[in-house]
């Protein structure tokens, strides 16, 4: 998966970072749901294992990496990981946890890969390495502020919306008896919440060799860093309407 992160063009690696994930999750709630319902006790074991492998793989692979796709495949798997929780706690509150995890990863995810987009465009398309970040901050405040947020809330810092998903996922593994889960889970998050925050360091703490000038980006990536930011930002003010809608969407697979 790293490999063909950093081999393929940027915007096929934000198409496969984001819509394949959401496709996977609503094909494995039906089957889970629906299909493999009675199976619950003896699936539950394995989906454990993949989330724990998935969590306990990506949190030590990122730490080594220098390449910002290598990285954030890595951060991909993850985030797989955590949505497996869900899973193998087998119950509605599982599933719930999924959705509402699914929607900010998927807008979470809108604003890295614009961000890195919008990078490339000015390094002329070549791979992006963490120094590419160094001064971003006081170059271009507003997107280093931007990337900021969104590594805050993939890190699941208190009050971003990363946050609020993870929580419903640990309290779901939580209910359903998997307490060990839950504690790898918080153990890896607080891994990953190092080399996520690593990125404000290098943004703001810095000093570039050399310094660079970033032109303004286009309005269409101008406009997606907005509306996600927003979302990151302020999801937590009245997330009500997502908590109650996954919610259905989980008693209608559950329930049919």
């Amino acid at each position: 998966m790293p490999d063909v992160y950093e081999g393929a063009p940027t915007v096929v690696t934000a198409f496969f970072a984001i819509v394949p994930k959401l496709a996977i999750m609503v094909v494995l709630s039906r089957l889970f749901g629906l299909v493999f319902y009675d199976l619950a006790s003896s699936r539950s074991t394995l989906v454990m294992l993949c989330s724990l492998a998935s969590m306990i793989v990506a949190a030590f692979a990122a730490l080594s990496q220098r390449r910002l796709k290598r990285f954030f495949a890595y951060s991909s798997i993850g985030h797989v990981g955590y949505m497996l929780m869900g899973f193998a706690a087998g119950s509605i509150e599982g599933l719930q946890g999924i959705f509402i995890y699914l929607f900010i990863y998927a807008v979470t995810s809108v604003f890295v890969w614009t961000f890195i987009l919008a990078l490339e465009e000015e390094k002329n398309g070549r791979a992006l390495y963490f120094t590419d970040l160094v001064g971003l901050g006081t170059t271009n405040p507003l997107l280093a502020g931007g990337f900021m947020f969104a590594m805050f809330s993939m890190a699941g810092v208190p009050p971003l919306a990363g946050f609020f998903a993870k929580m419903f996922l640990f309290f779901s593994a939580l209910d359903g008896g998997l307490f060990r889960l839950a504690i790898v889970g918080v153990l890896t998050s607080c891994l990953g919440a190092f080399y996520y925050i690593r990125f404000i360091k290098i943004m703001y703490f810095e000093t570039p060799k050399v310094w660079f000038v970033y032109k303004p980006i286009s309005a269409l990536k101008g406009l997606m860093l907005a509306i996600s930011r927003i979302i990151i930002l302020f999801f937590i003010l009245d997330p009500q309407l997502l908590v109650t809608s996954s919610r259905l969407r989980a008693l209608t697979i559950c329930t049919s």
